[in-house]
C-alpha cells in the first residue's frame, strides 16, 4: 500500500491534478455554501448542493463544520457524499446538520465532572482549538457557557455556534458549584489547506479506481497508509 500510495502521489503531481479538480468544482448552479464545501473537500459543487437538498440539511451549518474539520473530518464528509447510501459517515453528517435541530449533544463528548472551574479553563488553554460546553452538576443554576482558549461566551439559542465577539461574558469559580463540561472534539486539530486536501482526494479517487472499491473504503486505505508511514518515520525507515 505504501509503494502504491507513493506512485499515486507522483502521478498526481505529474498530471497537475490540483488544477483539474479546481475546474471540476466550478458550478454556477450551486449555492455559495455548497461551492465553499466543494472547494474545501475537492468535490463538485453540484453534488454537494444535491446532497444538501436531498437530506434537507442546513448548508451554512454544514459549511462551518467542514471549514473547522481536520483532514479525517473532511474525508468523512467525502465518504458521506460519495460512499454507499446509508453509510455511517452519511448518517452522522445528516444527523448533525438537519435544519433547525440542535447539535450540542451530538457533536460534543460526554459530560466530564471537574474539581473546579480553574481546571477546565486551564485545559481549554491547552486545547486552544477546542470549544468547551460548561455548566453545573448540582442545580446551582449558573447557566450554560461556551469556553474557548480561556474565554467564555453565553450558550444560548441565539448563540448556538459560539459567537465570542457578541456574547462574551465572564464566569468566576465558586466553591458551592460542581462543574461539568463537554468538549467539541470535531475541531481540536488544525484544518488542512484546500490544496493539501485536493492532493489527498486525488489519491483517494485513484485508489478507488485502481482497486475498484467504493470511495469510502479507499479513504480508509489512505488513512491507514498514512498511519503506517508515520510509524515508519518514527522507526527511521523513512527520512523526513
Amino acid at each position: 500500500m505504501k509503494e502504491q500510495l507513493r506512485k499515486i502521489v507522483r502521478e498526481i503531481m505529474r498530471e497537475q491534478c490540483i488544477s483539474e479538480i479546481n475546474e471540476e468544482s466550478v458550478n454556477e448552479a450551486a449555492s455559495k455554501e455548497a461551492m465553499g464545501i466543494a472547494a474545501l473537500t475537492g468535490t463538485r459543487g453540484s453534488a454537494v448542493e444535491e446532497f444538501i437538498n436531498k437530506h434537507e440539511l442546513d448548508g451554512g451549518k454544514l459549511f462551518r463544520s467542514i471549514k473547522k474539520a481536520n483532514l479525517r473530518g473532511r474525508l468523512n464528509f467525502v465518504s458521506a457524499l460519495a460512499g454507499k447510501d446509508g453509510n455511517p459517515n452519511q448518517k452522522l453528517t445528516i444527523k448533525l446538520h438537519k435544519k433547525n435541530e440542535s447539535v450540542v449533544n451530538e457533536r460534543y463528548s460526554d459530560f466530564i465532572k471537574a474539581k473546579n472551574l480553574t481546571d477546565i479553563v486551564a485545559l481549554s488553554k491547552k486545547k486552544k482549538n477546542a470549544t468547551f460546553y460548561v455548566t453545573d452538576d448540582n442545580n446551582s443554576r449558573i447557566g450554560t457557557f461556551y469556553l474557548k482558549n480561556g474565554k467564555f461566551a453565553k450558550a444560548t439559542t441565539a448563540n448556538a455556534n459560539y459567537d465570542l465577539q457578541n456574547s462574551k461574558t465572564s464566569l468566576k469559580d465558586r466553591s458551592d458549584v460542581i462543574y461539568k463540561y463537554k468538549v467539541d472534539e470535531s475541531i481540536i486539530n488544525e484544518s488542512p489547506s484546500s490544496e493539501e486536501l485536493r492532493i489527498v482526494m486525488m489519491a483517494v479517487r485513484k485508489i478507488a479506481k485502481y482497486r475498484n472499491v467504493p470511495i469510502d473504503q479507499s479513504i480508509n486505505d489512505v488513512l491507514n497508509a498514512v498511519e503506517q508511514l508515520k510509524r515508519d518515520i518514527k522507526k527511521g525507515k523513512i527520512k523526513k
